[in-house]
């Protein structure tokens, strides 16, 4: 495979990314130093460029219609690359039983009954602890993180925080923030992709914010959802277009300094780009949560450490489980694996109106239980993304996830309970302190260490974004 070469002109190191793929005309060019203003004008003359992204004071992209004639200052050896396509996989089900972005169909029987929504239905109960107690909950991945054992329990019992003043951006195809379940509380943040409304047609994102944040099916029920477009309605787009999402939550969280996590229910073949841009996000105090991969064209589970974000090391990668709490057979595998989450059958909120819900299969949906999980304890204690990831392992119910030998993985299983961390030494506001801060900076320098390394060890090749549905 062709490497790229580092050059430095004007104290501009400019590393550009190369493909394999040279039919479009689309590239990407990646700044480890802002271009100067007289670059930039020079740049803007000769071709047809777009806004340049900033994702931190080291890392800065330049999408543009490039070709091998561009020169700076007489420089040689450049790469060119392609912008990489996004694009979903195949759902895990040949025929599941409410396909996103084919309407609502009903679920089968024995499997939910009447998928309408209706909030105002849910009980609730209080209890002495600040706990409380959802009741006939209908999903058995929500009915499962807040316990450490089966059988399942019918119930979810979830702090009274609830993810109250934390925001999730859902990177997908967009929320329909109008669905009841969502109480007002989704919002539009960011159509990424070009030609596209601000509406999720496809429903992937949907059912992800349903399960982080959504008062029937979700696991954080007062968070706010932020939708993030980065993928069209066909879960198409490119990989800029997830580049500036990246750029719009980090401002957004930076104006607001409220709590954040990102979640990423989509991936590629092992991308170095795509790792640096989740560091920047990580660095930036966001918490990146990643979907694992659903595996092969075949269904067979590969190893997470070779798709991206799923094996960016700053990120949180969740893998799924089957309701006997098994490794989910087509679930991604591996050291980069953080830990697992319910995947098969999981129920959420359909986009196609404000009022339905369907079952779905895959990684992408084991994610956002982490998520929400992570929004409870960001509600309740201050932590930063080093801090959260410790802090989720730490809480997660060890040996439950069975068929795991000689996987590489860790045995454990999302777990809910985020109260339990005030006597298990959570680092809240009280307890992080001086010494936490200092981790966190640590942690950022080692990030920004990765990030300079990765800049020189070669660009990636040519590969797909997906959504591991």
């Amino acid at each position: 495979m062709s490497r790229p070469t580092i050059f430095l002109i004007h104290s501009l190191i400019i590393l550009i990314i190369f493909s394999l793929n040279t039919n479009a005309e689309s590239k990407l060019l990646v700044f480890t130093s802002p271009p100067s203003t007289e670059e930039m004008a020079y740049i803007s003359s000769q071709y047809n460029v777009s806004k340049l992204i900033h994702l931190g004071d080291n890392f800065y992209v330049l999408p543009g219609d490039f070709d091998e004639k561009l020169k700076l200052d007489s420089r040689n050896d450049w790469w060119m690359s392609e912008d990489t396509i996004v694009r979903k996989i195949k759902p895990v089900n040949p025929d599941p039983v409410a396909e996103i972005g084919n309407g609502c169909n009903p679920p089968p029987p024995g499997m939910g009954g009447n998928l309408t929504v209706d909030p105002g239905s849910v009980k609730f109960e209080n209890t002495t602890n600040d706990i409380i107690v959802q009741t006939n909950v209908k999903s058995w991945g929500l009915d499962r993180i807040d316990q450490r054992s089966l059988p399942l329990s019918k119930t979810y019992d979830f702090d009274q925080n609830a993810g109250e003043g934390v925001d999730v951006y859902v990177i997908d195809t967009g929320i329909n923030i109008n669905h009841v379940d969502f109480e007002g509380r989704a919002s539009w943040g960011l159509t990424a992709v070009p030609n596209t409304t601000d509406n999720d047609l496809l429903g992937h994102g949907t059912f992800v914010a349903g399960i982080i944040g959504g008062k029937v099916f979700g696991v954080a029920k007062k968070v706010n959802l932020i939708a993030v477009k980065c993928l069209d309605d066909n879960g198409e787009g490119t990989l800029n277009n997830i580049l500036y999402g990246f750029e719009f939550i980090i401002n957004h969280h930076n104006n607001s300094k409220r709590p954040a996590i990102a979640n990423l229910s989509f991936g590629t073949q092992r991308d170095k780009l795509v790792d640096m841009a989740v560091n920047q996000v990580v660095s930036a105090g966001i918490t990146v949560v990643a979907a694992a991969g659903n595996g092969d064209q075949y269904g067979r589970p590969e190893d997470a450490c070779l798709s991206s974000p799923a094996a960016s090391k700053s990120a949180i990668a969740v893998g799924a489980t089957l309701a006997n709490d098994t490794i989910a057979p087509w679930s991604n595998i591996g050291p980069c694996v953080t830990l697992f989450a319910p995947g098969d059958n999981v129920m959420s909120d359909l986009a196609c109106t404000n009022y339905n819900a369907g079952i779905e299969s895959g990684t992408s949906f084991s994610a956002p239980y982490v998520s929400g999980i992570i929004a409870l304890m960001l509600s309740k204690y201050n932590l930063n993304p080093q801090n959260v990831k410790t802090q989720l392992t730490q809480l997660a119910t060890k040996n439950a996830v069975r068929g795991l030998s000689g996987t590489q993985s860790p045995n454990l299983l999302a777990y809910s309970q985020v109260q339990e961390l005030e006597t298990g030494g959570a680092a809240s506001d009280k307890l992080l302190g001086i010494g936490g801060v200092i981790m966190f900076r640590i942690v950022s320098v080692f990030l920004l260490i990765e990030q300079l390394q990765l800049s020189t060890n070669g660009a990636p090749k040519k590969s797909f974004l997906y959504i591991p549905i």
